[in-house]
């Protein structure tokens, strides 16, 4: 019984019903849910860990670790929350993670990577592990120039269990709503992104995010050349800002989150 039929039978039968109760902090408990049947698109999550003075890593590109383990079990739960994982090939390079859950009978999600060129190495974590864990790597349409180059290790990395979708290029990047897309089409109806920078700054300007969570931690790393959670074009004037709203501020061991819903103009 939906689209208000249950209420009508129920007040029909003498018994009164009372509406929209608590119905923020219910549509919070279960956003992505609600989310996808209202939309019908992936309710996607930018998470990203950072200092003081907004460092996601040192000017030499060391991350491991910004925040505590009480924080990073946090992220496990999202992870655990979400259907799947988003990352830029950068993340995959730097840092040749795993992107599973740690959690104790958890679930991982499915791997999804932004690869416009195919560099992703066939001896990555990912790479290693897509027939135990679901992966998908994104890369835009071919060219004729690496038409063959590509196309050898496009089968390669299908043979090593990847899934492999291609877009139209978007500034020579992946195409993030195409890409969207075709996750919606998978039925792929929340996506946490763990990406840096430009990846960050990408699916903002396409009005793709709905929640931000930024860890806190209380540390300055410094460095004019050090990474910033969403770097990119950016945005010309203050007054052209993504709004967060509804937020909320909590203490996780020593560290500080900062989570809100994206309102966008």
């Amino acid at each position: 019984m939906v689209s208000g039929k249950g209420v009508k039978i129920l007040r029909e039968h003498g018994i009164e019903v009372v509406e929209d109760v608590l119905r923020e902090e219910c549509d919070a408990v279960n956003e992505i849910f609600f989310h996808w049947i209202t939309h019908n698109w992936p309710f996607v999550t930018v998470k990203y860990a950072m200092t003081l003075d907004g460092k996601i890593a040192t000017r030499t590109g060391e991350s491991k670790w910004i925040t505590g383990e009480e924080a990073r079990m946090d992220v496990q739960r999202e992870r655990l929350r979400h259907s799947a994982i988003m990352v830029g090939i950068g993340t995959v390079l730097a840092d040749d993670p795993m992107l599973t859950c740690r959690l104790e009978n958890g679930r991982d999600p499915i791997r999804i990577i932004c690869d416009s060129r195919l560099r992703i190495p066939l001896d990555s974590n990912i790479v290693k592990t897509a027939k135990e864990v679901p992966t998908i790597i994104a890369m835009t349409n071919f060219n004729k120039k690496d038409n063959r180059e590509k196309c050898e290790k496009r089968h390669i990395l299908e043979e090593m269990g990847c899934r492999i979708i291609s877009t139209k290029a978007n500034c020579g990047h992946v195409d993030l709503y195409t890409l969207m897309l075709k996750l919606r089409e998978m039925k792929i109806d929340s996506i946490l992104v763990e990406g840096g920078g430009e990846l960050n700054d990408s699916l903002f300007r396409h009005k793709l995010v709905q929640r931000v969570k930024a860890y806190i931690a209380p540390k300055i790393f410094g460095g004019k050349d050090a990474k910033s959670p969403v770097e990119g074009w950016g945005i010309p004037t203050p007054n052209d800002a993504y709004m967060i709203e509804n937020t909320q501020i909590r203490r996780i061991g020593e560290d500080i989150l900062i989570e809100g819903r994206v309102a966008y103009k």
